[in-house]
Parts: C-alpha cells; structure tokens; sequence
C-alpha cells in the first residue's frame, strides 16, 4: 500500500518542518550541548547537517549486506552509492564554503 506509505511519510515531514521553528527556540535558551549544537550554523536544523548523516546511514546500510549472498546484492544501489560518493568527494576538495 504504496499510498498510505506516502501519506505517512508526507505527514511526518509536515510535522517536523512546522515543529522546528518551536523546538529551536526551546533549544537555544540553554547553555548545555543541545542548546549549542540547536544554534551552530551547520546544526540539525540546517540541510548541510542532515545530507552527510543521510550518506553515512547508505554506508551503514551497505555494509550490514556484507554477509548477503553475492547474487542477492544491488548493483543499482552499489553503483549509486559509489557514484554519488565519488560526486561528493571530489564536490568536497572544490567548494570553499563562505561562512558571513
């Protein structure tokens, strides 16, 4: 049920974007580690922080199939986890980042 699986994926994205405004705010008035890493310019409520855990998650991912027997692997997933790990790397050696 492909549907319902998309609809609940849509809602959940829904409640954490309008529940992120609120939640930073109730983060930042502490002086502990959350407080710290809620106001960092690259924290968990910045895209740049969730790409590179979203791409270590992949990785985690493909080596709990390490064990999976060689015909059952997928070599789309393979492929598509080396090539945009190879886009990313060389992406990283190129961009400067600014930070104002």
């Amino acid at each position: 049920n492909a549907a319902l699986g998309a609809a609940g994926v849509g809602a959940g994205i829904l409640a954490m974007v309008a529940a992120a405004s609120p939640l930073q705010n109730s983060l930042k008035g502490g002086s502990g580690f959350l407080a710290r890493m809620a106001t960092h310019p690259a924290g968990p409520f910045y895209i740049h922080f969730w790409a590179p855990n979203f791409k270590w998650a992949l990785s985690i991912n493909n080596l709990m199939d390490y064990n999976r027997p060689t015909e059952n692997i997928s070599l789309s997933m393979t492929s598509a986890l080396t090539l945009t790990g190879l886009i990313f790397m060389r992406w990283s050696f190129v961009i400067t980042p600014v930070n104002y």
